[in-house]
């Protein structure tokens, strides 16, 4: 508010300020938690159903990676949680690095990832960028004491010839997933209605 002098100058300011950077603080941490995994630091299981169903909405064509660690559980069970969740750790940087510009990707939880792939990619056609998350996934992971030799069983779901919906998408590249896992650990597969 400004104070006057007689003449009409304005010869001072009165008013109230109140600081609210911790308020901010609190309100940027909230949000890191809500789509965040704390892990790993890559986006969450629920927003990347977020992200996924916006594309959707948008009438924007794309696959859905849903990738299983194989042997993930023995390591986690004889090393410790320690050492598991630096594995996980380092798969997520693995996977971030692979994965195309716009391409987002989630850490679903236990040794679960995710990657939604926009169609017309800039890195290359699908089958290149699953053959990179191949690679990066079978090359060792140096761990404190040790060197250890991983797979990856994968699912591919595309919208929206397989799904509709984030949801949709995510259970039929879960089926697809368990059907790699269970017929050859280490491969892929599309989902097929069959």
């Amino acid at each position: 508010m400004a104070i006057r002098d007689a003449a009409g100058f304005v010869y001072r300011l009165i008013g109230v300020a109140e600081d609210i950077t911790e308020r901010k603080a609190a309100e940027s941490r909230l949000y890191e938690l809500a789509h965040f995994d704390q892990l790993t630091g890559i986006t969450n299981r629920l927003y990347f159903g977020e992200i996924v169903d916006v594309a959707i909405r948008r009438n924007a064509v794309g696959a859905v990676i849903l990738l299983d660690l194989d042997g993930f559980k023995k390591v986690n069970d004889s090393a410790g949680h320690a050492v598991g969740d630096l594995l996980l750790r380092a798969t997520a940087k693995r996977l971030a690095q692979v994965a195309p510009p716009e391409a987002t990707v989630s850490r679903w939880g236990g040794d679960e990832f995710a990657i939604f792939v926009p169609e017309g990619s800039t890195t290359g056609s699908l089958s290149k960028i699953i053959g990179r998350i191949r690679e990066v996934c079978a090359e060792p992971f140096l761990l404190p004491r040790r060197k250890v030799f991983l797979t990856a069983s994968i699912g591919i779901a595309r919208s929206p010839d397989h799904g509709r919906s984030a949801a949709e998408l995510m259970a039929n590249a879960d089926l697809a997933m368990y059907r790699a896992k269970a017929e050859q650990p280490g491969t892929e597969r599309f989902f097929s209605p069959a």
